[in-house]
């Protein structure tokens, strides 16, 4: 049964990540998440302590009550359809709500200049999605279309992390002029398709 705690820190979750969403993470003050939530600041510095906390309550709340929800195993007519839409899943979220990216990359940036210790509570939010990842691997090894790779865990981190990379960069400001004139649904499409060719048997 939650408690009225569990309801605060829900609520906390759900305003912090609206507010570092649409402003930033460097932007929002404790302050401001305290006026916003109707809590005394002093109530929030006693919960959370610092706004590095709060910013890893966003991160887990992004994970757990967002992401979790768009990339949830579904069944597919085989496991290379499996994590073609698990691939497909980053691009659609992109499109639909760039500013999730951005907010993973002011975190990155904030863990590595403000707070490091965080960063293996971070990489843990990352790993939420590798079984579902690897339960269509093994289901396509079965069914045929998929070629058994040397070390599926590397290939998952590594396709995954280069994925999150550069759609990150897209989800900012464009800092090249070639950035404004190139289609970056098409370059991000092309990198999926790329991972795809790499699993599909022949």
């Amino acid at each position: 049964m939650r408690t009225k705690r569990d309801f605060e820190q829900l609520f906390v979750a759900e305003t912090s990540t609206r507010l570092f969403l649409s402003r930033g993470i460097n932007e929002v003050t404790i302050k401001d998440i305290a006026s916003k939530t109707n809590i005394g600041e002093a109530t929030i510095y006693r919960h959370y302590e610092t706004k590095g906390n709060l910013i890893l309550l966003s991160a887990n709340y992004l994970a757990n009550k967002v992401l979790k929800e768009k990339f949830k195993q579904g069944d597919f007519p085989s496991g290379l359809e499996g994590i073609r839409s698990f691939y497909q899943t980053f691009l659609d979220i992109y499109l639909e709500k760039p500013e999730y990216f951005r907010f993973v990359k002011e975190l990155d940036a904030y863990l590595l200049n403000e707070n490091p210790s965080l960063s293996q509570t971070y990489e843990d939010v990352l790993d939420h999605f590798k079984d579902s990842y690897l339960s269509y691997y093994e289901q396509g090894l079965l069914d045929g279309s998929i070629i058994k790779q040397e070390d599926i865990e590397t290939y998952y981190f590594a396709t995954t992390r280069s994925l999150m990379e550069i759609i990150k960069k897209f989800a900012g400001k464009d800092l090249l002029n070639q950035d404004s004139h190139t289609n970056k649904k098409l370059q991000i499409q092309s990198l999926i398709d790329a991972y795809i060719a790499k699993l599909t048997a022949r």
